[in-house]
């Protein structure tokens, strides 16, 4: 028999074997759910941002970073963040825009 030939049913066989099987991975999911808001308290900006994690694997070596037009403060780098867990991080952004208004807050993860 030629090699080709022999390399042709090999790979039929393999079709056959997995043909309506699905693919089965075990794979975890991060979901989370973030909750924004910013305070000004004595012309000192501090950012908010509460997480609640919804997947069912631990997200690990997390941080966030909040940007204002002039500026971006990062967190420092948590370990782990379990399932079913919120945690709260509480970021100081330093003296309000100027000038005074409305100003947009964006926070990165």
């Amino acid at each position: 028999m030629n090699r080709g030939l022999a390399l042709g049913f090999c790979a039929l066989a393999l079709i056959g074997a997995t043909a309506g099987q699905p693919a089965r991975a075990a794979a975890g999911r991060i979901a989370l759910d973030m909750r924004p808001a910013s305070r000004l308290q004595n012309g000192q900006v501090e950012a908010v941002l509460s997480v609640t994690h919804r997947g069912n694997e631990p997200a690990r070596a997390w941080h966030v970073e909040a940007m204002l037009p002039d500026r971006a403060v990062s967190s420092a780098v948590h370990d782990t963040l379990q399932p079913d867990a919120t945690s709260t991080v509480r970021i100081p952004m330093g003296n309000a825009p100027d000038p005074a208004g409305l100003h947009t807050l964006v926070f990165k993860m």
